[in-house]
Parts: structure tokens; C-alpha cells; sequence
């Protein structure tokens, strides 16, 4: 164990490149490609903390980081009620100490071969939305106006934009994600028509005119980006369900009938080449909804039912056909410690972590798995509230920079269930290189010794699934064969209805 969370924590400087292109975003059927996502690590701390973010990353063979272009952070004067008078589609027009955050995180990324996601995301500027003058403003965002940041965004990332005094263009991003988890009150409003009784929903009519500003916008300057839309929560709380909002975007009932209501006059499909999904079981185990979820709330035991209805939209014409691809671009778990109200310890939560990938890869039309944060975010003071911290706290590292367990994890996820009697089914997988990757499966009875029940290659894509010896008592890890040794990964157990 400890020679192991040693490669991780050190080990070799990667071979970097600086091709143009980077490597896909998504990942084959059944083998979802790995999206980590922590704006406080890569875009807000010291260089030195980036650089080791991403190789770590980069050494447990994640492909793809996703950052937030945030609009009220890039754009001039963002708590005046007037827009200023400037080319709100030139990135230069923008605020440079802001895009100097990004573009230092794109370029590291793409130094190690790494793939960037952008998010064109909140919070907007008081004067592109309806008045909002709070710490956050999401009240009737102009879509006009956001189409215009998407288009500096695409430009200032196309592979050929040359920051003044910079003496090389930045690199390329491919891929970008329109606005985050717009049926939640915190981050888009209006959500309802009459907020008090939050009978008929508007914030899917109000992001419905949002993506179709912005993805022609991002479209008219890299015609081969992949832009994804939705973004959004697995539960409601306070907002629209997401089955709800994904059927109001279609403009179209709960029997998928045409709705006629004022918002879907003129109504034409709905464009995007992906849809990004937030599938958290944060309280629960990965293979159930949480105590009080409706019928239209999605987390990741419901993936199956998400899939379903983008198909079936996508079939009536109501969605473009390349929506029914999902992108999972946030997934985790917060431990205890450090937060005391959280439901699993750091092993748990890496458990539950594998199998939630697990759970993910069988759904065929998943290209990306996610983890959300590299390091813990700080409670801050006074931010306990009924016995919990504030912010994140389901980082692969503790805010200390010790490594969890999940760290360990991540690079080689194991999940095994009862197979018939006697047997177990094992679902693994080597994320780190490229086609076939040496593995190892070892299995200990309660109270014996490891001993190797598998050892051979995963399939090209670098996944193994088998079925071996053993019961409810077993235990297992899978090890990874690097630096001519093998590296064990944590210890799991055999799970049915819930570790």
C-alpha cells in the first residue's frame, strides 16, 4: 500500500506533448473515458499545486480536466446594470488576469496530453441578466449575450488565438459544456412561473434560449467542437426534477405529447452534440435514490431511465440524435473525515466510487465517468451547519495533501457482486496506458491470505470482467503492473444490496 500511494504521490515526470489536437473527450461503450473537475486546484492555486494536480491525474490515466470560464469573473464592469460598450465576442475585450487563470490550466493540460472541457458558466454579469444585483446573479440571463461570451470563449481556445504578449498561440479546446445545473434555483432563475407554487416550470424554456444562442455561437467558430448542454442535477431541490426539465425542453408533457403553452410556440429541436448529466447519490449507496426522491429525480441507479427518455426524444425529433450520447461531468462522494455529517469514511467512499463506475459502464450510451475535486475544499470558519462542513469535501487528496484512498482507486476501480453460488462476478478496470494492460485479481478469505485468482490482460480497452472463485466473506483488490512491479489497489468487499 504504501509503495503504491508513493507512485502516485511521485514517480517519474510524464512525456509531455504540444500536438495541436487533443485526445477525445469520450471514451468507448462499456468504457467510459474519466472528466475531474476542481476549479479551487487548477484554475485558483499556486502553479506549483496545478502541476502536481495534473500529474497526478495525468498518472492515473484521467483524459480530460474540466474548468469553468466564469462570466462574471472574465467579464468588464460585472456589477454594473448597464453593459459596457465593448465587443463582447472578442476575447481580448474580456479581463486578461482572468483568462491568464485559464489559459495557464489549458496549457499545462495539454502538456501532458491531457484533453480540456470548458464550461461557459455562471455566474453572469448584473447586466446580462434581468436585474439581478445579488452576490450571484442567474435571474433571466440574456441569451444574446451569452451566445456572444460563448463565441469569445471558442475563439480564444480554437487552436490558433495569439494572447497579446504571449509569444505563441494557446492551445486547442475541443470541447465545451453550455451553462451548469440550470434546473437548480442556485444556479439559473426564474425555475417556476410562480415561485410559490412551483406547479409549471420556466427555467427549461429560458435554457432551451440559451442553447440555441450559444451553440451556433460556439458552432460558427469551431465547427467540430463537441458542445454539450444540459449540465444538469440528479434531484430537483428546490428547482425542476431533471426528467421534468428534459421533457419541458422538449417542449413536451409527461406522455411526451407536444405541449402547447406560449414557451413552446415555434418550437424546432432541440441542438447539442452530447448531454452533460450530474448523476450524485451523494447519501446513498450508487445503486439507489436517496429517501424522498420523486419520480422525475435521475441519480445514477436511474441512468437507464435518463437514456431512455433522451432516445425516445431524440426518435420524436425533439432532440438532436447525438443527445442521446450522456457525458457524466460530476460524480463523488464527501468523506469523514474531515466532514462529520458525511455518510462514509474515505475507504467506503472509494468503494462506492468504483461501483459507481461500474454501474455507469454498463449503460451503453455513457462516454464519460466523473470525479469532482483533486483536493478537499476547506470548511472555512463558521461553516459547520447542522453537523456539517460548507463546500466540498470529496477530493482524491485531503486538504492537507495527504492521498485518500481514492487516489489509489481511481487509476484501477474494482467492483465484485455474488455470482452463482460459490462465484463471484468481478467488473475492474486499468485506466492508466493504452490497449491491453497487465492485471491482477487477488482474493483473501476472512482471516487467510491474498492469493492470486486471476492474473492475464484486460481487453483492449482496459477493462476485465470475470468470474471467480468465492462468497459474501470474500475480499479483493486488483493490481497494476508499472515500473516492473505490481501496485495493489484498496481492499474490496462483495456487495448486493449495498456495502
Amino acid at each position: 500500500m504504501l509503495a503504491a500511494l508513493a507512485a502516485l504521490a511521485g514517480g517519474c515526470d510524464l512525456a509531455r506533448t504540444d500536438a495541436n489536437e487533443p485526445p477525445p473527450v469520450g471514451g468507448e461503450s462499456g468504457a467510459p473515458a474519466m472528466v475531474v473537475q476542481d476549479d479551487s486546484e487548477l484554475l485558483y492555486a499556486p502553479a506549483r499545486r496545478v502541476s502536481a494536480a495534473l500529474d497526478l491525474l495525468r498518472r492515473s490515466g484521467v483524459r480530460t480536466v474540466r474548468l469553468t470560464a466564469g462570466w462574471s469573473v472574465l467579464a468588464p464592469r460585472p456589477r454594473a446594470l448597464t453593459r459596457p460598450r465593448f465587443d463582447a465576442t472578442d476575447p481580448a475585450a474580456y479581463r486578461a488576469a482572468a483568462w491568464r487563470r485559464i489559459d495557464r490550466a489549458v496549457r499545462a493540460a495539454r502538456r501532458r496530453g491531457m484533453a480540456v472541457m470548458i464550461d461557459i458558466a455562471f455566474w453572469a454579469p448584473v447586466w446580462a441578466t434581468a436585474g439581478d444585483t445579488s452576490e450571484h446573479p442567474r435571474e433571466g440571463v440574456d441569451p444574446l449575450l451569452l451566445a456572444r461570451f460563448a463565441k469569445a470563449v471558442a475563439r480564444r481556445y480554437d487552436g490558433e488565438y495569439d494572447p497579446p504578449g504571449r509569444a505563441r498561440p494557446l492551445p486547442s479546446v475541443r470541447a465545451f459544456t453550455i451553462w451548469n445545473e440550470p434546473n437548480l434555483p442556485a444556479f439559473l432563475g426564474p425555475q417556476w412561473q410562480d415561485p410559490s407554487t412551483k406547479r409549471v416550470p420556466l427555467s427549461p424554456h429560458l435554457y432551451r434560449r440559451m442553447v440555441a444562442a450559444s451553440y451556433p455561437a460556439v458552432k460558427a467558430v469551431q465547427p467540430y467542437a463537441l458542445v454539450l448542454v444540459g449540465g444538469l442535477a440528479a434531484y430537483g431541490r428546490g428547482g425542476v426534477s431533471p426528467l421534468r426539465f428534459l421533457r419541458e425542453l422538449a417542449c413536451v408533457d409527461d406522455r411526451l405529447r407536444p405541449l402547447k403553452r406560449a414557451e413552446c410556440a415555434g418550437f424546432t429541436r432541440l441542438p447539442g452534440d452530447g448531454f452533460a448529466y450530474h448523476p450524485y447519490s451523494t447519501r446513498t449507496f450508487p445503486d439507489r435514490s436517496e429517501a424522498g426522491a420523486g419520480a422525475d429525480d435521475a441519480p445514477l441507479a436511474r441512468i437507464g431511465e435518463l437514456a431512455g427518455l433522451l432516445d425516445k426524444l431524440a426518435s420524436d425529433d425533439r432532440l438532436d440524435p447525438r443527445l442521446r450520447d450522456i457525458y457524466l461531468t460530476e460524480y463523488g462522494y464527501e468523506t469523514n473525515p474531515p466532514d462529520p455529517g458525511a455518510p462514509f469514511g474515505p475507504a467506503r467512499a472509494a468503494r462506492m466510487s468504483s461501483w459507481a463506475e461500474a454501474i455507469a459502464s454498463r449503460e451503453p450510451r455513457v462516454r464519460t465517468v466523473a470525479q469532482f475535486l483533486v483536493r478537499d475544499l476547506p470548511g472555512g470558519p463558521g461553516a459547520e451547519r447542522e453537523g456539517r462542513l460548507a463546500d466540498w469535501q470529496s477530493g482524491l487528496l485531503f486538504l492537507d495533501g495527504r492521498l485518500k484512498p481514492l487516489a489509489l482507486a481511481l487509476p484501477a476501480p474494482l467492483h465484485a457482486e455474488p455470482g452463482p453460488p460459490g462465484r463471484v462476478r468481478v467488473w475492474g478496470r486499468v485506466r492508466p496506458g493504452e490497449g491491453r494492460r497487465s492485471v491482477r485479481i487477488e482474493t483473501m478469505e476472512r482471516g487467510g491470505r491474498w492469493r492470486v485468482a486471476f492474473e492475464g490482460e484486460t481487453d483492449d480497452r482496459g477493462v476485465i470482467a470475470r468470474s471467480l472463485p468465492g462468497g459474501d466473506g470474500t475480499l479483493l483488490r486488483i493490481a497494476r503492473r508499472t515500473g516492473g512491479r505490481w501496485l495493489p489497489g484498496p481492499v474490496v468487499d462483495v456487495v448486493a444490496e449495498g456495502p
